[in-house]
Order: structure tokens, then sequence, then C-alpha cells
């Protein structure tokens, strides 16, 4: 049979469903303003700093940690005692790729100053439940926290002032249209493209459609994400974006990103560390699952992909029918077929290769699968969401993804924050929490600095980077800790660390179409 080794994003499949086996997963101005230059630290609960005679602007306790503010001299003098602290960036906020010092006062403007609309309240320090409890007293609606100590808030500009009062306020602006839309996408041209506006529910989604509908612009349909949010999709020109931008209730407006795409035993025995001193696996995956009692029995795995041969012999008994429209039904491709067998192709065949590694077994060969085809849907308002609420309704435990909708880093965007909602609750509209493990292949980003892709910087998923596996000729690799050279690299724009795991994704072995 013709050896077929297919070099994708395929890392994150190789890796997340052996974790899986074990368990099937449920799985206005500032108030307070501080001086200029003052320093933000953590400092253990332990360090008695008596005999420095620190004059704190602010001195909290939170127990494990003190929370202090100080300025440039105490500071100092902190340091020369050598007593252990960790410094915070506690008064850099950074919005729409604009960085915002919170010791100073408020540059934006409220263009509705007796409209409710979205604003943002920066705490002293690290938030206390009394601290939102005041926020809600003052009328104020929370409606997304932003780091660091930040929250977006729902309101008139009279419930802010008021808020403000409190000394554990520091800093509160209005969210700003500029906010709203990313730098490149504030001075498009008068021509149209097609763009997701994601709504905040309490603003009354209904009232903002009518506003935009007013101002001429047709909507292409809207999907509700959860209690906080819901996105519409529309038409817009660069003009109209700015205007839309500006209706109270709209949070972000973003194009619609479409320009990603599509991301045997040896590599199982890499991931359970069955190999020698030189690191050369070796056969036995079978009878390893065996001895720890592990083989995914009882698990559904969602392959969401372009497609995959149901037929294939090594595949035939692992895939169950799947119900609703993200299903693969007749679909079948290559990329999908050779995922679906990372994850749990059986080795029914008994094809083997030169060194007696069976072909066809995957991670989990008792695990079964369902399969989504990615396109259209997630080019649809809350396509992210309604394919993993398509996973959790066929039986899903997790669902695997070696696609993206973008092939470049747009940070945390709305796609990006669909996945997160879908893994607490991929199912908004049934009663309580519907949780949906979601395992990513990093994007084939080829190195360089934070070369990933979407929905890559989610907070809530694994995230998978890839290593070296096998040449092109089907030996192995010994060097199975090097990262493979397809691999992207992070960070995430924001300066999070991904990818969070790697597993071989440079050559590995697995079924392909035609029983090959």
């Amino acid at each position: 049979m013709i050896q077929h080794i297919l070099k994708f994003r395929l890392s994150a499949l190789s890796l997340a469903f052996i974790t899986i086996l074990a368990i099937a997963w449920q799985a206005g101005a500032a108030a307070s303003p501080a001086p200029a230059g003052t320093i933000l630290l953590r400092l253990p609960a332990g360090a008695n700093t008596t005999a420095l005679h620190l004059q704190p602007i602010h001195d909290l306790d939170y127990g494990s940690y003190r929370w202090l503010e100080l300025t440039p001299a105490d500071y100092a003098r902190l340091a020369a005692a050598n007593l252990p602290h960790q410094i915070s960036d506690g008064l850099t906020l950074r919005l729409g790729e604009t960085t915002i010092h919170t010791d100073q006062p408020p540059t934006t403007t409220q263009p509705h100053p007796n409209t409710p609309d979205l604003h943002l309240i920066q705490f002293i320090a690290p938030t206390r439940a009394t601290w939102l409890a005041g926020l809600r007293a003052a009328g104020l609606e929370v409606v997304q926290y932003i780091h660091p100590f930040t929250y977006v808030v729902w309101g008139t500009a009279g419930q802010v002032a008021d808020a403000a009062r409190s000394d554990h306020v520091r800093w509160s602006a209005p969210f700003a249209p500029d906010y709203r839309v990313l730098p490149a996408y504030r001075n498009l041209p008068n021509q149209p493209i097609d763009v997701n506006v994601l709504l905040y529910r309490g603003a009354n989604t209904a009232a903002v459609q009518q506003q935009i509908a007013a101002l001429g612009i047709p909507g292409r349909g809207s999907h509700i994400l959860n209690h906080t949010w819901e996105i519409a999709a529309y038409t817009l020109t660069g003009p109209q974006i700015q205007t839309v931008a500006q209706i109270p209730g709209v949070y972000s407006i973003q194009p619609v990103a479409t320009s990603g795409g599509l991301r045997g035993e040896m590599s199982d025995q890499i991931n359970v560390n069955n190999h020698d001193n030189s690191n050369l696996a070796f056969p036995g995956y079978p009878n390893w699952l065996s001895s720890v009692g592990l083989s995914g029995s009882g698990v559904i795995i969602a392959n969401v992909d372009s497609g995959a041969d149901n037929n294939h012999p090594d595949l035939v008994n692992r895939f169950i029918p799947c119900t609703g429209a993200t299903c693969g039904g007749a679909a079948s491709s290559s990329h999908g077929t050779h995922t679906s067998g990372i994850m749990a192709a059986d080795g029914s065949s008994g094809i083997v290769d030169g060194n007696g590694f069976l072909r066809g077994l995957g991670m989990a060969p008792g695990a079964n699968l369902v399969e989504q085809v990615y396109s259209p849907t997630y080019t649809q308002p809350g396509g992210m969401l309604r394919l993993m609420t398509d996973s959790y309704n066929n039986g899903a435990a997790l669902s695997g993804n070696s696609w993206g909708p973008s092939g470049f880093p747009l940070g945390y965007d709305d796609d990006t924050l669909q996945v997160d909602i879908g893994v607490r609750d991929a199912d908004p509209n049934a009663a309580g929490n519907q949780p949906l493990s979601y395992v990513l292949s990093f994007m084939n980003g080829y190195g360089g600095t934070s070369s990933q892709g979407t929905p890559d910087e989610a907070k809530n998923i694994f995230t998978i980077g890839s290593t070296k596996m096998q040449t092109s000729g089907g030996s192995q690799i010994l060097d199975i800790n090097d990262l493979s050279a397809n691999s992207a690299h992070g960070p995430a724009l924001d300066g999070r660390t991904i990818p969070h795991l790697v597993a071989p994704g440079c050559y590995v072995d697995s079924t392909y179409p035609s029983a090959s």
C-alpha cells in the first residue's frame, strides 16, 4: 500500500487524545489619582516592613499577600531590604492596540453623555467582590473584565461618576469607538466588507440592530452566544464601520476572518514515552494501552475538519452517526481522514511499516468519532460556537480542530471569544452549562514571533505546537523534543504564552482515503 505521510497541522491531535482516555471531560476622571511614577507590587504575607517606615499610598491585605502602592522613595527602601516582591504593571491598559496610562486623566469623551453606553472603570488593586457590588449599587452593569483590574461596564456617565467617587476606583473613561475597531479597520475604503458586530445584550440588541437598519444597512443574521453577547453579521463600508462603532451597545466590529483553513503508532509511542535512551520508539502501543486500562472506550470525539473517509478499514468501526447541519455526511478529504486516524484509528487493517509499527493506529483506538465540517459554518454569525454546539449535542466530550478561521494573528477576536464561551457552555439555549473541551493544532506559522492564527489565542482551550516526528521517507527523527519548522511560535498579542503544549506534528503516519 502506498505510504502517505502528510505534513499538516496535526500536533494537537496526537497529544491531547491520550489525556482524554482517562476521563470524558465535563468539564470620567481618576477617582484616586496616584503620584506619577508610583510602583504597584505584591508582597508575601509574612514579609515584615515595619522597620522600613513605609508610607504606602495603598496597603491592602489579601491573605496570602499584601498589595502595596509605593512612591519611588519607599520602593527604593523596600528593594534595598531585599524583601521578596513582584512588581505589577497595573497602571497600563491596552485596548484597540492603544496603550493607556491610567495614572493620567482619560483622553476620550462620551458622545452620548445622557444615554447608557459602555464605559471603563479601573480599580486600584486586584478586584474584591465588594468593589464590584459598589459598581452595581451605582446602577452599573458589569460586562467584561480587562486586565489589569479593569471592567467594561454599562450605564450612564452619571452612574460612572457616582461609582468613580469610591476610594477603590483609580480611573474611569468612556469605552471609545476606537476601542471597538482595531486601527487596521478604522480607515478602510468606501467598499463593502463582511463584518461581525459583537453586541452587549444588556443594551437591548434588537434596538441596536434597528439603529443600524435605520442607516440603510440590512442585517445578515445574528446569533446569541451567551447571557452577555450576541453577534450580528453585516456588510459595511469603511465609513459605515466608523458610524456603527458609535452606537451604544456595540462592543466590537471585526471583518469576517477567512484567510485560514486546514492546519501511526510511532507517534503514539513517542507521546507516552515508549522509546529507548536514544529516543527511538518501539512497537507495542496497544499492549501499553491494555496495561494501563486506557483505550478511549466510551469517549466520543468530534473531528471538525473538511470531511473524512468513514469507510477506511482503520476508521469504519470508529465513526458513529452525526446529526446536525455541520455533520460531514458524504464529505471526504485527505486532511480530515488523516486527523481522524491520529485521533482514533484502531489499526484493524493490520498494515505495518518496515519497523513493525501499525500505520493506522491512533491515540485513542477505543474512542468513537463524529465527523463535522467547519466550512461554511465558521463564517456565519456565531458559527464557531454553532460547531461546538453540534459537537456537544452529538455526545462529544471534546473536539479536535486542525484548522482556524485566520492564518495570521488577530488577537482575542470574536471567533476566539466564541470558542472560550463554548468550552464552558457549548449550547447557550440549554439550561445550565454544557462543557466541551477544545483541542487546537497551533497554526502552521513557520517560526518567527507571534506567527499564530485564530482562535490560537483562546484561554480555555488546549493549544498544541508541533515537534519533529519522521522524515518524508518514514524514518523516525530522534530529536523528539525539537520544534518542527512548520510550527508557529507565540506569544499571544497580549503577551500570554502560547502554545500550551507540543506534540509530534511534522510528518505523522496516519490514515488516508481509499484504504491507504
